[in-house]
C-alpha cells in the first residue's frame, strides 16, 4: 500500500518499504521475491544516499542471500552492514541484527567457533539492556550455536533464560524459536512431555504467520520436532509442508 501511494518509486518511503517487505517474503520462502525487494531497496538507498538506511539494507540483503546459499556474498553484505552502522554511529539494531545474521551464516559454513566469538563480541556492549529485541534474537542465535557445537546444557540454559523475557515483551517470533529450540533439547534428552508442550507452543505462534523458512533453517532439528508433534497426533499442514520441503530441496543448514 505504501508503494502504491507514492508517485515516485525513487523515494525514502519506497526504499524502506522494500527493505521491510523482504523479510516476510523470506520467511514465507519466497526467496526470489525477497531478493528482488532487498536488492531494489538497497539500490534506492544508495542512489538517494540514504545513509541511515544502508546498514539495515545491507543486513537484510545478506540475510536473504544466506538462505539462497550465497554465503560469500552474504558475508560481505553483513560485514558491510556492521561497518556502516558503526561508522555512522546509528542505533544498535542494524549492527546487532547483522551480527546475528552473520553468525547464522558462519555456522552454515562450519565456522562455529568464529560465529560464537562474533556474537559474544557484538552483544557485549549492550548486555545492560539485554531485554531488547535484537539482543534477545542474538542470545537465541548463541543458543543455537551451542546446539551446533553439541553443548546441550549451555543451549538449554540460554533458551530457558529467554523464555520469560520473550513472553513478557511479547516477542512472538523470537519466542516461537526459543520454544522450538528448548523443545528439541527436551525431546532429545528424555523429557518428551515438556518437549511436546513447548513444540506445540512454538507451532501455535508460528503457524499463523506462514513462516515456513524459520523451521527449515533448523535442518535436522526441524525434522525431530515436527515428527514428534505429528507422532503425538497433531494434524498440521504447516508441519507437513516443512517436512516435504526438507525432502524436496535440502536447505543450507544454518542456525537461527
Amino acid at each position: 500500500e505504501a508503494l502504491q501511494s507514492i508517485p515516485d518509486e525513487l523515494s525514502p518511503i519506497a526504499a524502506e518499504a522494500l527493505i521491510t517487505m523482504a523479510t516476510p517474503h523470506l520467511y514465507w520462502r519466497d526467496l526470489d521475491v525477497a531478493l528482488q525487494c532487498a536488492e531494489r531497496g538497497l539500490e534506492i538507498a544508495q542512489r538517494l544516499q540514504l545513509n541511515e538506511l544502508l546498514p539495515i539494507a545491507y543486513a537484510t540483503l545478506g540475510n536473504v542471500v544466506t538462505r539462497r546459499g550465497e554465503t560469500a556474498r552474504a558475508e560481505s553484505c553483513l560485514r558491510q552492514a556492521m561497518e556502516l552502522s558503526r561508522g555512522l554511529g546509528l542505533e544498535t539494531y542494524a549492527q546487532v541484527m547483522a551480527a546475528g545474521f552473520l553468525a547464522y551464516n558462519l555456522c552454515g559454513q562450519g565456522r562455529v567457533d568464529e560465529a560464537r566469538q562474533l556474537i559474544e563480541t557484538a552483544m557485549w556492549p549492550y548486555m545492560g539492556s539485554s531485554d531488547t529485541y535484537e539482543i534477545c534474537v542474538c542470545r537465541s542465535v548463541l543458543a543455537d550455536i551451542a546446539l551446533e557445537g553439541g553443548q546441550m546444557g549451555e543451549a538449554e540454559r540460554l533458551f530457558e533464560s529467554l523464555l520469560e523475557v520473550d513472553r513478557r515483551r511479547q516477542y512472538r517470533i523470537p519466542l516461537a524459536m526459543v520454544c522450538f529450540g528448548l523443545a528439541y533439547v527436551y525431546l532429545t534428552t528424555g523429557r518428551k512431555r515438556q518437549g511436546l508442550e513447548l513444540a506445540a507452543e512454538s507451532l501455535q505462534l508460528l503457524e499463523p504467520t506462514g513462516a515456513l523458512q524459520l523451521y527449515l533453517d533448523q535442518g535436522e532439528r526441524a525434522r525431530v520436532v515436527c515428527e514428534a508433534l505429528l507422532g503425538a497426533g497433531l494434524h498440521s499442514v504447516f508441519l507437513s509442508r516443512v517436512l516435504e520441503a526438507q525432502k524436496a530441496a535440502p536447505v543450507v543448514e544454518v542456525t537461527a
